[in-house]
């Protein structure tokens, strides 16, 4: 496999913007894709130099991409750049154009931790019809309640806590639900993590929607070694590897 350190220049954020890139060094084929996303306090490095991701996908006929969003939590900001416009559109289309990848929804995943499961879920429900699959670990599910513990943080972000509804994942799930093309979807939280409680909010909204849910817990909280187990089970739930 190889690893690329890009740079490059949407016009969503109108800076230069960095990503990584795994990617086989030869391909007879358009391959599946995995947007892999970073949490609050990381960025597009993190996933390569915390967990063992390039390794689980060594040989594989995978691309597997890891952008920066800064501490957007993937969202077109209030106050700052159009980070989901650059997740969800520009970001694919510029790797369309410059990898050999398949630009069939079931060879399309997105996949984060904390923030990134946030980010992922987001981008899959407002787009359920371009992912075969997301999965979240540790994911931010229930956004409402973080931005009301943190109103002055997340002002910035999402502004009024008034306008919250269009960045829900309960709304945008509900909304993503009337359509007949989904993804799959794998979430996982840790049972000591301190997100668990709305992960597991969100897990029994979910299972009243028909989606194909999987949901998983198991011990551990908001950690790398945890991650590090659930991105390889989750590259393995949806046959990736």
């Amino acid at each position: 496999m190889a690893h690329a350190s890009i740079t490059h220049k949407p016009s969503a954020l109108g800076k230069e913007q960095n990503l990584e890139v795994i990617f086989p060094e030869s391909a007879t084929r358009p391959l599946p894709v995995l947007y892999l996303l970073h949490g609050l306090s990381d960025n597009q490095t993190s996933w390569g130099r915390k967990s063992s991701v390039e390794f689980f996908v060594q040989g594989k006929e995978l691309i597997v991409v890891m952008p920066d969003a800064a501490r957007s939590f993937y969202t077109d900001m209030k106050h700052g750049e159009n980070y989901f416009t650059y997740i969800a559109q520009e970001l694919p289309a510029f790797i369309e154009s410059t990898f050999p990848v398949s630009k069939r929804r079931e060879d399309t995943y997105i996949a984060g931790l904390s923030m990134g499961g946030y980010g992922a879920l987001k981008t899959a429900f407002t787009y359920p019809e371009r992912f075969g699959g997301v999965a979240s670990f540790s994911g931010v599910c229930d956004i409402e309640e973080r931005v009301a513990q943190n109103l002055t943080d997340f002002t910035t972000i999402f502004g009024p806590e008034e306008d919250l509804k269009p960045h829900s994942l309960f709304h945008l799930a509900k909304q993503a639900d009337l359509v007949a093309q989904k993804p799959k979807i794998y979430q996982w939280c840790g049972t000591e993590d301190f997100l668990y409680d709305a992960n597991v909010k969100f897990r029994d909204f979910m299972e009243t929607l028909s989606f194909d849910y999987t949901y998983r817990e198991s011990e551990g909280g908001h950690s790398w070694d945890r991650w590090n187990e659930q991105i390889h089970m989750a590259l393995k739930f949806f046959d990736l590897i």
